[in-house]
């Protein structure tokens, strides 16, 4: 009847209006959670609750309205998490801060796009409120966003890596399996709230699969700890005493003469901590902002041979490198960012960088459209190096020399590892990024490496955040030099064998999981008639 219709009508319209606002209202938590936990943030262990807010929210949505929910959470989770890069990488381009935000925010767009289809097939698939579709949602919030190349492959995985009991699950699957076991938590206590008016308690399920996972994370990292404090400390585990370098040199002068003023300051800093700790092995400079180049520039040269005279200990350099012994008139020149191993005899061995940053290094796509030069006019003009290469520097240790962005990308460290590399040194200069979280991210991203190859981490920054991290993840004790301060300090390092299930098997457990997710997209129609019935509850 015409009169019903209108009373149904005016009843139903505020009551979806208040769906989508508090749905909107829980989106937002979800923003909040993940920037608590993201590294830097105060509050890590959100992070396996972050995103049930979102998931309660498009629990009661049609599969188009959670997905733009969804694209919007992801958007802002992106925005409020990598808003450093922006000043950062305009005063390494040396570029208005104006013309960065676009790319930041093109960058945003589209990774929040996996997030959003994620959403659409787990609402569209009915999987938002069940014990078995928590499984299958956290299949596809994994494989789908894991699945985009990245080019800062940041995620909620990386929210723990001040948690060791969690993070070394990472040696079995990488980062992926930590990741995926998270959204699986999420999910079940999303499972768990929709289910929670259930007369027969079926809600209690997720919440009991939940902290069964939870158990078992923090067992099997208890165990692999056990097992990695043992071989720390057997007398037979190789160590080497390094000696790292945090100049914390201005990234305002980046000029011939402003490097000239500073190379006093860090040859006398490495002749101070040579004498403090004379038994150290090999001293590590960072990446810094200024021209240097061992093989360049004989003023140089004959610094850093004087100073490793001294010292009588080699020198790991970041420098440069002319790619071309003769340049085109017509095009600027090109260099390598390179990586110098400095024996007390004068012989070197060179690293070149693989991993570019973008737009800090070179801009992306120039070829195609030049007119990019023209927005970064002075961004750097690098080209990539064609491999890796392990540094020798005492028995039974092969350094991997990594630079910077290099680190948080696992396919590089597994090559090098494979070759026989057990120790990684990451030189880095986040200057740039001075005050942020973006010091912490870094290092977080970097971190995992150490646990996904149980390879030790030395990390030498310009400005912070350096420190040395043992094979369970962890910054050995008292290595962690203040950020935004000069300082040097001087370990020994235990390089015990490499060991881990990951640096066989790499990524076949996201095509697995993949493999997973396609067969029950196949064998599983869509419930619409459970659809229905709960958006309409």
């Amino acid at each position: 009847m015409p009169g019903h219709e209108a009373a149904v009508e005016s009843i139903t319209l505020p009551a979806i209006r208040l769906n989508q606002g508090l749905a909107l209202l829980q989106a937002t938590l979800t923003v909040l959670c993940f920037y608590l936990a993201f590294p830097g943030g105060p509050a890590p262990w959100l992070g396996w609750m972050a995103m049930a807010p979102l998931g309660i929210a498009i629990s009661r949505l049609q599969p188009r309205q959670a997905m733009l929910l969804t694209f919007l959470c992801a958007f802002f989770g992106w925005l409020v998490s990598t808003w450093w890069v922006v000043p950062g990488l305009s005063l390494a381009a040396r570029s208005p801060v104006t013309v960065t935000i676009p790319f930041a925010l093109l960058f945003c767009l589209f990774y929040a796009l996996p997030y959003a289809i994620a959403a659409w097939l787990s609402v569209r698939n009915a999987w938002m409120g069940s014990h078995q579709g928590a499984f299958k949602a956290a299949l596809a919030w994994t494989v789908i966003p894991y699945s985009v190349p990245h080019l800062l492959p940041g995620n909620l995985a990386h929210t723990q890596y001040t948690y060791p009991l969690a993070i070394q699950v990472v040696d079995l699957a990488g980062v992926p399996l930590l990741l995926f076991l998270m959204h699986w938590v999420n999910w079940l206590l999303v499972a768990a709230w929709v289910q929670r008016k259930s007369r027969t308690r079926v809600w209690l399920f997720p919440l009991a699969s939940a902290t069964i996972i939870l158990l078992a994370v923090c067992c099997y990292g208890g165990w692999r700890l056990a097992q990695i404090d043992t071989l720390l400390k057997d007398p037979s585990t190789p160590q080497l005493s390094i000696g790292i370098m945090q100049p914390n040199l201005p990234v305002t002068g980046r000029e011939r003469e402003d490097w000239l003023s500073a190379a006093p300051r860090l040859e006398a800093m490495s002749r101070q901590l040579k004498h403090r700790h004379p038994d150290t092995e090999l001293i590590v400079w960072p990446e810094i902002p200024t021209p240097f180049s061992y093989s360049g520039y004989t003023q140089d040269k004959l610094r850093i041979d004087r100073l490793i005279q001294d010292i009588q200990s080699p020198l790991l350099l970041t420098d440069f490198i002319d790619s071309t012994s003769v340049t085109e008139s017509n095009k600027p020149k090109k260099y390598f960012n390179s990586m110098e191993l400095v024996s007390t005899e004068g012989h070197t061995d060179i690293y070149l960088k693989q991993q570019l940053l973008p737009f800090g290094e070179y801009i992306p796509g120039e070829d195609t459209f030049p007119y990019l030069r023209k927005l970064f006019p002075s961004a750097l003009n690098y080209v990539p190096g064609n491999g890796s290469r392990l540094f020798s520097i005492k028995s039974g240790i092969s350094i991997i020399p990594m630079i910077c962005y290099e680190a948080v990308f696992p396919d590089l460290t597994r090559t090098a590892v494979e070759m026989g590399g057990n120790l990684l040194i990451n030189t880095v200069n986040d200057a740039w990024f001075q005050g942020s979280h973006g010091l912490q991210i870094h290092l977080a991203l970097a971190l995992f490496r150490s646990v996904e190859f149980r390879v030790p981490l030395v990390r030498v920054t310009n400005s912070g955040i350096s420190a040395m991290i043992d094979t369970g993840g962890r910054i050995v004790t008292d290595t962690q030099l203040p950020a935004g301060l000069p300082a040097a300090h001087s370990q020994r390092i235990a390089v015990p064998a490499p060991y881990s299930f990951y640096a066989v098997i790499g990524d076949r457990f996201v095509w697995l999981i993949g493999i997973l997710l396609a067969f029950y997209l196949i064998t599983n129609p869509v419930r619409r008639s459970h659809l229905a019935s709960r958006t309409a509850g």
